[in-house]
């Protein structure tokens, strides 16, 4: 039975804020991961060091190569975003990190690691820049603030499964095969989630 106008006009707004709130959630699951990614280096030093055979000079280098990475896509970040949208830039975002993440699995050198963080880092610095965005598009002026700073919990909560967490699992699986289930994590399928973003 068609709707009338007026339970048309109530559906549509329900409707709507389903798909931004599920397109959020995934871009927020994105910056988790990232966030997880950034600080993950504490948990993976010394399995790191013992397998590279090197020291805490190289364990730092692993750290350092993702803030080099992070902090040169910072101004090409929002650029993109504005130019692309949300939906695109998450998706090249998802495809950068994914690779990243193998190439460090897989590394055979301290060389390939370095580009594989860097790689994984120019990646995921345009989650967060993404994320905004699309809670300003997406929830009334009323809802930004709130939105905003729950964007921020999501990346604290990978922060966290960075920690204990992912430290026992290293400890029982071996960091790389950590790093191939967040590559998994990854590249399940997200593109018809963000559609609201786009």
């Amino acid at each position: 039975m068609p709707m009338s106008g007026q339970q048309a006009t109530l559906a549509s707004p329900f409707r709507l804020g389903d798909r931004a709130y599920l397109a959020w959630a995934t871009v927020a699951t994105a910056y988790a991961i990232a966030f997880l990614q950034r600080v993950s280096p504490q948990s993976v030093s010394l399995s790191f060091m013992h397998d590279f055979h090197t020291d805490a000079a190289g364990a730092a280098m692993l750290a350092s190569s993702y803030f080099w990475g992070y902090t040169l896509m910072q101004i090409p970040a929002g650029l993109l975003v504005d130019r692309y949208g949300v939906k695109r830039v998450v998706l090249l975002s998802m495809a950068a990190s994914s690779i990243g993440s193998a190439a460090f699995a897989l590394a055979p050198s301290l060389f390939d690691v370095f580009i594989a963080r860097l790689v994984v880092a120019c990646g995921d610095a345009l989650v967060f820049t993404a994320l905004l965005k699309l809670v300003a598009q997406n929830f009334s002026d009323e809802r930004f603030g709130f939105m905003s700073g729950i964007s921020q919990v999501s990346g604290y909560l990978g922060g966290v499964l960075a920690t204990t967490p992912l430290a026992a699992a290293v400890t029982g699986f071996g960091w790389r095969a950590c790093f191939i289930f967040i590559l998994a994590l990854r590249v399940s399928p997200s593109g018809k989630r963000l559609d609201s973003a786009a």
